[in-house]
Order: C-alpha cells, then sequence, then structure tokens
C-alpha cells in the first residue's frame, strides 16, 4: 500500500512537470527534445521515466528521441552519450542513405540498442539452423521485436 502511494505521488509530480516543459518549451522546441534516462539493466527495458516520457513526446519520436543507457552517471556523460548518438545517425545516413525504409533502419541501427546488421541476420541464422537439421526458434524476445517494429519505423530524423 505504501509502494502504491509512492508511485502515486511520484507520477503525479513528474507528470505535472513534464506537462510544465512541454508548455514553457513550445511544440517546436519540444519536438526537438531528446531525453537521455539512466538506467541499470534490470530495469531499463521498462521503467516509469521512460513510461511517462512516451505519453508526452510525439508519436514519431518516441523510439529515436527517448534514450536509456547504464552509461551516464552525470550530466557531462549524459551530453557524451547524446552527442555521440546523434553523431552516428549523422554518419548513418552518409553510409546508408535515408531513401529507403532499409536504409533508416541501418542509420538508426549505428545508434540503438539493436546491431546494425540484425535484420539481415536473423533470417541467415534461421535459414543456417534449419539446413543443419535443426528446428528454429523464433522466439519473441524484445530484440527481435524491437526488430521487427523498426522495419516499419519511418524516424523522424532522416
Amino acid at each position: 500500500l505504501c509502494m502504491q502511494a509512492a508511485v502515486k505521488a511520484q507520477a503525479d509530480a513528474c507528470v505535472r512537470q513534464i506537462i510544465e516543459w512541454k508548455e514553457m518549451m513550445g511544440p517546436e522546441e519540444w519536438r526537438e527534445l531528446y531525453v537521455v534516462i539512466p538506467t541499470v539493466w534490470a530495469v531499463g527495458a521498462e521503467n516509469p521515466r521512460k513510461t511517462m516520457f512516451r505519453q508526452f513526446m510525439d508519436e514519431d519520436r518516441v523510439d529515436s528521441h527517448i534514450i536509456t543507457s547504464e552509461h551516464p552517471r552525470d550530466q557531462g556523460e549524459a551530453r557524451t552519450l547524446l552527442g555521440r548518438i546523434v553523431g552516428d545517425r549523422s554518419i548513418g545516413r552518409f553510409v546508408f542513405g535515408d531513401e529507403t525504409k532499409e536504409q533508416r533502419f541501418k542509420t538508426l541501427g549505428l545508434s540503438s540498442e539493436v546491431d546494425v546488421v540484425q535484420d539481415d541476420a536473423l533470417p541467415a541464422i534461421w535459414d543456417a539452423v534449419q539446413r543443419n537439421g535443426c528446428p528454429v526458434r523464433r522466439n519473441r524476445s524484445s530484440v527481435v521485436e524491437n526488430t521487427e517494429r523498426r522495419k516499419s519505423f519511418t524516424p523522424s530524423f532522416c
């Protein structure tokens, strides 16, 4: 009961603060906002901070502008991480292009939790397993789901 009360108080305060920031920034600046959420592995995939920001970010920016990481221990490290991610995406546009969904997927892959070759690797791995007489286990891990979801995702940074 105490945990529920604490989470409710945290959600109420944080949601009000996010709304205040969004209004203060205005729609143009808010659209360009990146959010870096320091976390630990055990709660990195889903956590309240990430869920709250998902509610307020522009829908086409949720996957590209909310970043969770174990690395940043202070604001300087968060800025370095963000600079690397945004820089990788810029370089990715030069390397892979951004005309097709596949090219945008590769560009986003340079700066996400999914390996840049994952979309090509999955079918190759499954074919190799099958050719060697073993059953293919197409588990619905978050990496596979993220890879398949990103194939249809058109990142707004392109």
